[in-house]
């Protein structure tokens, strides 16, 4: 088979040439970077079950944690606004598990043998638009407390800024989506919070606008995470959307070997789609989150609060196309 570079050494480019390696590609070299990521990730059905085809569905259970419950609350009152099932439901429903881990612990579980070599690739011959994804607006900050991990995921909706907490083996991981980190006041949140926010630091930006690379492929020459996708900070589950596109990819190099570009062309259709789907929820959740008026964010919390007490089976289909979706079928 032919050669295969990737540019880049994140979790994304590590799984491409687990997969690679997989399906039987063995001239595979990477270049090294320090890509940043925050602390601890939230991986859902979608992602797991990639890992799992790789042989790492224990290992991401013993070193990740897998919440039996997600909730929404007000981050003043800590009232809470819906909550749906995890855990076993959540893996009964969607054939893998939701689970938090931490960056380097999942990095840890993907690093592959092969050398790392310093060698840039040639440059690309590449429209440019949504290349750099460089307009960092929106601040990520992030605490960590150690202590028992708590069973539940929380979204916390505050007046201007969005919080998540979740807990790994060994702790709880705080985030907050702002975009003046400066601005943020203890009285807008819980006083259960207040030591989570008063440690915060901004460990990465991200684009007000989420963006979408007009052309994903050249030749043999292909994109994929958050080259294709910017990543999409709303919602943490979409944080690392790139593992679907690393198992197309992975499929369409081994079904095309004898016309790579035609692969790569087939890998773009298959994937914009899903791409352009998560880019427009990602929107829609955003200016439901950083509503403006009192009566928008009103509306916004009945909702919510309606949709998860009164029709629990339509707000999970609501997210069925996100966490149910199943890049292996079809290309095993």
């Amino acid at each position: 088979m032919y050669p295969v570079a990737i540019q880049g050494s994140d979790i994304i480019a590590q799984v491409i040439a687990s997969l690679c390696k997989r399906s039987g590609f063995t001239d595979i070299s990477m270049t090294q970077d320090r890509p940043i990521w925050p602390p601890a990730l939230t991986l859902g059905a979608h992602q797991t079950r990639i890992l799992q085809s790789l042989g790492l569905g224990e290992s991401i259970r013993r070193d990740g944690h897998v919440p039996d419950r997600e909730q929404v609350r007000l981050a003043r009152s800590e009232y809470l606004v819906s909550e749906f099932p995890l855990g076993k439901f959540y893996e009964d429903r969607y054939g893998a598990p939701l689970v938090n881990i931490t960056h380097d612990s999942l990095h840890s579980l993907v690093v592959n043998p092969w050398p790392i070599t310093n060698a840039s690739p040639p440059a690309l011959n590449i429209e440019t638009r949504g290349e750099t994804f460089d307009k960092n607006e929106w601040h990520l900050q992030h605490s960590y407390q150690a202590g028992e991990p708590s069973n539940a995921n929380v979204t916390w909706l505050g007046r201007d800024a969005v919080g998540w907490q979740s807990s790994t083996v060994d702790g709880s991981h705080f985030y907050v989506l702002t975009n003046n980190p400066g601005d943020l006041s203890l009285a807008d949140w819980s006083p259960r919070l207040h030591a989570f926010v008063e440690n915060l630091k901004t460990v990465t930006q991200f684009a007000t606008q989420p963006d979408l690379r007009t052309h994903w492929q050249d030749g043999d020459w292909v994109f994929l995470g958050k080259a294709s996708l910017s990543q999409q900070p709303i919602n943490p589950v979409t944080w690392l959307t790139g593992l679907e596109d690393a198992w197309v990819l992975s499929r369409m190099m081994e079904n095309y070997e004898q016309d790579i570009e035609q692969g790569t062309r087939a890998y773009a259709q298959y994937r914009q789609p899903r791409a352009k789907r998560i880019l427009t929820q990602c929107n829609n959740l955003s200016k439901s989150y950083f509503a403006t008026t009192t009566t928008r964010r009103v509306t916004r919390n009945l909702g919510i609060a309606l949709r998860s007490r009164f029709l629990p089976e339509i707000a999970m289909q609501r997210i069925d196309w996100l966490h149910g979706f199943d890049c292996i079928k079809g290309f095993n």
